[in-house]
Parts: structure tokens; C-alpha cells; sequence
């Protein structure tokens, strides 16, 4: 499994474009269809800051690289024994890394990689845990128990739970926090300060929605299933295109950044 740096215009005026990073099963590319310089082990979650790839690796590793070259700066930037990281997420100057293999989220120095606290979020469940941060809060998606928990990202103090089956990707648009059901294949926003429901079937007729990502107004999802990349509308939900990146595997992490022409 690989990564892939693809995208395509939003403004013909050439002040930006989005660049997607796209997991795949095999190494890729970036828009010139040039080698990815630099290989990873099942890749499941990818995290932007600045021209710095974070890249989470199933089997024990979460690796740092440049995000215009594809350029290893420190493969194994994060690891640990019962490692299964399948969540990233930055607050500050930290990184919060979901462990599946041990049901919880662990609080690091994004810039050195130092642990700060392994267990800041302890006592999920063993599967797959998105993750997401806004402010001072970070939301964990916490699939087997159907259920997305927001806590202080500086005490790690539970504050609020809503209720979601099998939630897993999480991403934010002004006030409205989206979160994608795996098992039902839709997406939906929630009030970020209330946590209440606006629409659970804001998106729908989704396989199986992995990570979701936004820019500007318009909302990406990796769709398990179909070997694509869906663009939607942020606002209305609806579609712009359901294929708007194809790949021969199955995309899960998704990074989206605006970049100058």
C-alpha cells in the first residue's frame, strides 16, 4: 500500500488548487505521474501541516515526509509495541495518534515525536478510531462502540458523546462537525458546540465512507469499495462528482490542501 498526491482545479484564475493525498495499495505518484519517493507499509491515514506529511502505518509506525518530493524525513517518526495507528490528528503543537491495536489515543510532540502521554484517551474499544480536533476539543470516533467522544485536548477530560453507528471519518466545516457512517454509507453534520443532530443523511449512497476531508466549501470521501475519491458539496450535499479521483485499489486516508499555482 502507497501514497498518492493527485488534484484537480477548483479556480481557473490560478490562485489555488486542491492537492489530494490519497491512499492507495501500491506507490504512486504525484500530478506529473512521477515516482512517490517513498515507500510505506498499509497506510490508513494521512494528516497535512504546512509542506510535512504525516503518514500512519497499520503496522506500527507513524512517518514523516516531505509533501512535495514524497521524501522520507523520518519513517518512523512514531512507534511502539501493539502500534496500530488508524487515526491522525494535529492540535497546536501536537499530534494525536488513535492505537486500535489498544483502544486508544495517544498525545505526541508533532515536532519531535516524543510521547507526551500514550494513553491520553484511554478505554475505547480495539478497531478502527478516527480522529478529529477543533479548537481546544478533540472528537474520537470510536466504531464498535458506535459513538463519537469529545474531549479537552489539553486534559483529556471526556466533555460530550454523541451517538453515531460505526462513525469513523470526521472533518469540519465552519460550525457543523460531518461524520461518516461506515455501515450505513452516509454522512452527517452535527453542531459542533451542541453536538445536535442536523442531518444524519446529509450525503448519501456511499459504499463505504472512509476518511472525509474538506476545502473551501466542498467535501472529500474516500469511498471504500469503489476504488474512488467522492467530491460533494459542503453545503447542499449534493453531488460534484462521485469519481472524482479512480484508482485500481482502495483509497482510506485522504489530506486535502490548498496550494498556489
Amino acid at each position: 500500500m502507497g501514497a498518492r498526491s493527485t488534484g484537480g482545479s477548483t479556480s481557473c484564475g490560478g490562485v489555488s488548487i486542491p492537492r489530494l493525498v490519497v491512499l492507495a495499495d501500491r506507490f504512486c505518484c504525484n500530478q506529473k505521474q512521477e515516482e512517490f519517493k517513498q515507500t510505506t507499509s498499509q497506510p490508513n491515514a494521512l494528516r497535512l501541516s504546512g509542506d510535512t506529511l504525516f503518514v500512519a502505518n497499520e503496522f506500527g509506525a507513524v512517518g514523516k515526509y516531505d509533501a512535495k518530493t514524497g521524501a522520507a524525513i523520518s519513517p518512523s517518526f512514531i512507534t511502539g509495541t501493539n502500534f496500530f495507528p488508524s487515526g491522525l490528528v494535529l492540535s497546536g503543537d501536537n499530534l494525536f495518534v488513535a492505537n486500535g491495536e489498544e483502544g486508544m489515543v495517544g498525545k505526541y510532540d508533532g515536532k519531535t515525536g516524543k510521547a507526551i502521554n500514550v494513553d491520553f484517551v484511554p478505554g475505547l474499544t480495539v478497531s478502527l478510531i478516527g480522529l478529529g480536533s477543533l479548537g481546544d476539543s478533540l472528537f474520537v470516533a470510536d466504531q464498535t462502540n458506535n459513538a463519537v467522544g469529545e474531549y479537552n485536548a489539553k486534559t483529556g477530560k471526556l466533555t460530550e458523546v454523541l451517538g453515531v453507528v460505526s462513525p469513523y471519518g470526521i472533518a469540519f466545516f465552519g460550525d457543523k462537525l460531518f461524520v461518516g457512517s461506515t455501515s450505513s454509507g452516509t454522512i452527517g453534520p452535527y453542531n459542533a458546540k451542541t453536538g445536535k443532530l442536523i442531518n444524519a443523511s446529509f450525503f448519501t449512497g456511499l459504499t463505504t465512507p472512509w476518511q472525509i476531508a474538506i476545502l473551501d466549501d466542498k467535501l472529500f470521501v474516500t469511498n471504500g469499495g469503489t476504488g474512488r475519491v467522492g467530491e460533494y458539496n459542503a453545503k447542499t450535499g449534493k453531488v460534484i462528482n462521485a469519481a472524482f479521483i479512480s484508482v485500481p485499489s482502495e483509497p482510506v486516508g485522504i489530506a486535502v490542501k490548498a496550494q498556489s499555482k
